[in-house]
């Protein structure tokens, strides 16, 4: 027989284990034509998997005779907790039974099929025509009870027959708003099935709800201002209730010209709903299972683009279009509360050339933003509107989502058309938000500590490349280094008490801001630095000011600082001040040059070791306020290394460091064998750093058995060893003072 073009024969495959946890594999193999499930197997009597097994008509079993059945199956499933189904396990094994990894067993069969014969070697008898009938039964009702809306909708047509009406709805409870809508309807427009939304006790099926009475509404007469429809001629509305909780309700009705609904109905609708309650209770709790399997797909999506190192922009963007895919909204849109200045919107668009849309004009203090931020919990507004061309007004709910609690750095906004697709994403909504607030904040983190780190790199070589310049080349070097570390778009230098700058320099075409230098220095307080952001004297626009003064009276000044990127923030910031002072000093050392008559190529000096750790203690600090805004952690390690050689051991520890660091790690030298690492998001992986750090420093020097290189370190992790950035330091052994602390 040539088997060539033949249908794969069916694949017999039993579960082992019938928790929550094993329904998304069942749903998986039911959508798999040629998979028949023929046993369910577990302990537990009141596993979940065995009371859908039992509804739907699949064999199933608690007890260990049952084992023979599954054992008969060409393989089976192993369960996710194998623990508690050892033995079970272990006498499938003796009897030489195929035992398969769920993902194994998936990945094949959705694979190619492969076209082999199965004559003679299937361990059940060849099914009659009423066997494969029941097993394509069953493969139905898992695909209806898996599918929410077939299964409202077989057993709406259940409830409607039972009642002898011509049409009804089921509607759900909404536990997160606590209001009924239509999760489905038969006979009724899809402007009521968008539109009917109830709270508790408001209208009909609302005040069955409150009450859990059911009720029969009879005539046209009366209750006329409760009326949901007037075109009903009668209605029979009951509770579905499940245990202690309700579910929702189930309405029957007939229009107004046909049979009036009787007492005697309503019980019928009532005996039903009591019978499809519990049903229904325990299928949504599986579906909601599933829902939970999406929201665990999106933290590995998520986890997944952390690791990409994109730029931030795309990385906001693409997580945006994650969220509106997992909560399908209708659109989805990502607010950045940055910590000064407007909000920055990833709105729900590309550019044509598919660059991110962002935006960055909202006061995130006023209208419905400023509410969630003030009430720090998920707000529904919900809003009617009616489209050019149609009388029928439509509803529509939008969802705020505050990330971070009541110290919120973001806020998700969800809209929804179609009402009803809400309440599945409310389930997991506490679940998503757990997710998003680390790993949103560690993106936000990383980006503002790679930015950090890049100026301060700017800032070293620029320091080291002056003294290459000509003498009278290296105030305008100066100038140019601190143009480009604080994005400023004018800055001058003043060496004595003359109001004309010594040297300035501005980017892009503009009237020369002689008036406004003079005005600075007379401003310039007797503490030596001032930063300030004010209105111009003519208030059209934001002006932001940066100054700073040395103990021998030379100035620095620079004027209206440009955000690098959409997240910074506006005005001239802390590290802005500390690039000008550490300029500032080498400008000094210029202008003692210059007067002394010297040329020589002396290096610019790098800060000593006081103010290295003055640098430390104000990124630790910024690292720590950082961490609080986002909820994450960070940690703080201090590398000694001793027994380098005098000749080129500094240079070489210097390269090694310079290999091992990652991009988002920030380094301080406080001297040739003595460094500090800090490293954001890194409290639970700060023994890896450790062990990575030390490993490569002992194999650089390891060059034979008689090397003498030790690698001592001490480490403090925010919060779990300490919540200040004093003691922080501290316990790596460094007395930090804390100048300029807040």
């Amino acid at each position: 027989m040539d088997l060539s073009h033949a249908p794969p024969g069916p694949e017999f495959v039993a579960i082992l284990g019938a928790t929550e946890a094993e329904v998304p594999i069942l749903a998986e193999l039911q959508r798999i034509s040629r998979v028949q499930v023929v046993g369910v197997y577990d302990p537990r009597s009141g596993s979940v998997g065995l009371e859908l097994a039992e509804i739907l008509g699949i064999p199933f079993g608690s007890d260990a005779s049952f084992l023979d059945q599954v054992a008969a199956a060409a393989r089976v499933v192993l369960p996710r907790d194998r623990h508690r189904l050892e033995e079970a396990i272990a006498e499938l094994q003796a009897r030489g039974t195929t035992l398969i990894e769920a993902e194994e067993l998936l990945t094949e069969l959705r694979g190619p099929a492969r076209v082999t014969s199965r004559r003679g070697t299937s361990p059940f008898p060849r099914p009659g025509r009423a066997e494969l009938e029941s097993l394509e039964q069953s493969v139905q009702w898992i695909q209806k009870a898996l599918d929410r809306e077939e299964l409202l909708r077989w057993m709406l047509v259940i409830a409607v027959q039972a009642a002898g009406a011509t049409q009804g709805s089921v509607q759900l409870l909404d536990a997160y708003t606590q209001e009924l809508y239509v999760a489905y309807a038969e006979g009724l427009s899809a402007h009521t099935v968008r539109s009917s939304r109830q709270s508790l006790g408001e209208g009909i099926a609302g005040r069955v709800a409150a009450t859990r009475c059911a009720e029969l509404i009879e005539g046209l007469q009366g209750r006329a201002g409760e009326r949901d429809r007037s075109d009903i001629q009668s209605a029979v509305c009951a509770p579905l209730v499940d245990g202690d909780r309700i579910l929702g309700v189930v309405n029957a009705s007939t229009n107004v010209g046909e049979r009036r609904l009787t007492p005697e109905d309503l019980n019928q609708l009532v005996g039903v709903a009591e019978r499809m309650a519990p049903v229904l209770g325990r299928l949504l709790e599986i579906q909601s299972v599933l829902d939970r399997t999406l929201v665990e797909d999106f933290e590995r999506e998520l986890d997944r683009l952390c690791r990409l190192g994109a730029t931030v922009e795309e990385t906001l963007a693409v997580l945006r279009e994650l969220l509106e895919d997992l909560s399908a909204a209708d659109s989805a849109e990502l607010v950045i509360l940055t910590e000064d200045g407007p909000a920055l919107e990833v709105l729900p668009r590309r550019a044509e050339d598919g660059r991110p849309c962002l935006r960055r004009e909202q006061d995130p203090s006023k209208g419905i933003l400023g509410q969630v931020l003030v009430e720090g919990s998920p707000v529904v507004l919900e809003e009617r509107y009616r489209s050019a061309g149609e009388s029928e007004s439509q509803r529509r709910l939008t969802l705020y989502v505050p990330i971070g609690g009541r110290d919120a750095f973001a806020v998700t906004i969800f809209r929804f058309e179609a009402l009803r697709a809400l309440s599945p994403f409310q389930r997991n909504l506490e679940r998503l938000r757990d997710i998003l607030v680390p790993r949103l904040g560690t993106i936000l983190a990383q980006h503002q500590a790679t930015q950090r780190t890049n100026r301060l790199r700017v800032l070293a070589e620029g320091l080291a490349e002056v003294p290459t310049h000509p003498v009278d080349q290296r105030f305008s070097r100066l100038l140019a280094l601190l143009m480009e570390v604080t994005r400023a778009q004018a800055v001058a230098l003043w060496t004595d008490d003359e109001v004309e700058p010594t040297a300035e320099m501005r980017r892009g075409p503009g009237p020369r801001p002689r008036e406004f230098w003079a005005q600075l220095r007379e401003r310039l307080g007797p503490e030596g630095t001032a930063r300030l952001r004010e209105l111009d004297h003519r208030g059209a626009a934001l002006r932001s000011v940066l100054m700073v003064r040395d103990a021998e009276g030379r100035v620095l000044a620079a004027i209206n600082r440009e955000p690098e990127d959409h997240l910074a923030e506006f005005g001239f910031r802390t590290e802005d001040q500390e690039a000008a002072q550490m300029i500032l000093v080498a400008a000094a050392q210029v202008d003692q040059s210059l007067h002394s008559g010297q040329d020589s190529e002396t290096s610019v000096a790098v800060p000593p070791t006081p103010d290295v750790d003055r640098l430390l203690f104000e990124s630790v600090r910024t690292e720590l306020r950082r961490a609080q805004r986002y909820h994450f952690s960070f940690s703080l390690t201090r590398f000694t290394v001793e027994g380098l050689s005098e000749e080129d051991g500094a240079d070489r520890l210097r390269e090694v460091i310079l290999g091992v660091a990652r991009d988002t790690d920030t380094l301080y030298w406080r001297g040739e064998e003595d460094f500090v690492v800090l490293a954001p998001e890194e409290t639970r992986g700060q023994r890896r750093l450790v062990a990575r750090y030390r490993e490569s420093i002992e194999r650089a020097f390891d060059t034979d058995f008689a090397s003498e290189v030790r690698v001592h370190s001490q480490a403090a992790c925010y919060p779990r060893d300490a919540e200040d950035p004093v003691d922080l330091l501290r316990k790596c052994g460094i007395e930090a003072g804390s100048p300029g602390a807040d």
